[in-house]
């Protein structure tokens, strides 16, 4: 069965958990830290998220892979094990009870310091640390970031994959394709089967319908 879900950050100046829930999301997943800070917005979203009832879920977004945070794997596995230690304890304080993300990405004039091979592994340890600490972790990125850094023959946590396949057309739930695109990436995305745990399919879609303001 599908369920409906939202993620928000600091990007969204304001949430209106009691409106998103109305309005059928189902799961809300709050961005806790930036590598070892903490969101601005994540205690008062984390807040709201428990008051209204929904389930309620967290990401950090790590810099471990950065070649300016790391030169190998070791630095690459002591800098994420870092970000994990404070993501999982504001996960463990606020009262996670959903998905625990590790969102994994390129800034702007960064570089991927690790091999193919190398990324899966610091994944599956992170992955693992998570899941050690009672908390339900899977990996956020994009279609074509899973397939060129995660090897999927060794990676078996579940993946959060964005693929916003109609760039300048607002995507509502209700009008969002039932069935993936076709082409390489929605191949992809069907191959996941169970392995698929959420899809974000636009990042240009109906935000203050369900809650999630933006400066």
């Amino acid at each position: 069965m599908a369920y409906r879900m939202l993620d928000i950050s600091k990007w969204q100046s304001t949430f209106n958990a009691e409106l998103a829930k109305q309005n059928g999301i189902h799961t809300v997943i709050s961005r806790c830290a930036y590598s070892t800070s903490k969101d601005s917005k994540w205690d008062s979203f984390s807040d709201a998220i428990k008051s209204s009832g929904m389930n309620f879920g967290c990401y950090g977004f790590t810099v471990s892979h950065y070649k300016s945070v790391s030169t190998n794997l070791a630095d690459a596995r002591t800098k994420i094990f870092s970000e994990l230690e404070s993501w999982i304890e504001l996960a463990q304080n606020a009262g996670v009870n959903s998905w625990f993300a590790i969102d994994q990405e390129l800034e702007a004039n960064q570089q991927m310091v690790l091999s193919k091979d190398e990324n899966t592994t610091l994944l599956i340890d992170a992955c693992d640390k998570a899941k050690n600490a009672g908390l339900n972790p899977c990996v956020y990125c994009s279609a074509a970031w899973a397939m060129q850094y995660i090897d999927l023959e060794r990676f078996k946590y579940p993946l959060w994959i964005a693929y916003y396949y109609k760039y300048g057309t607002d995507l509502d739930f209700t009008n969002s394709s039932a069935s993936f695109p076709t082409g390489t990436y929605g191949q992809f995305l069907a191959s996941l089967g169970t392995q698929l745990a959420a899809w974000q399919f636009t990042a240009e879609g109906y935000g203050k319908l369900y809650g999630a303001g933006s400066d």
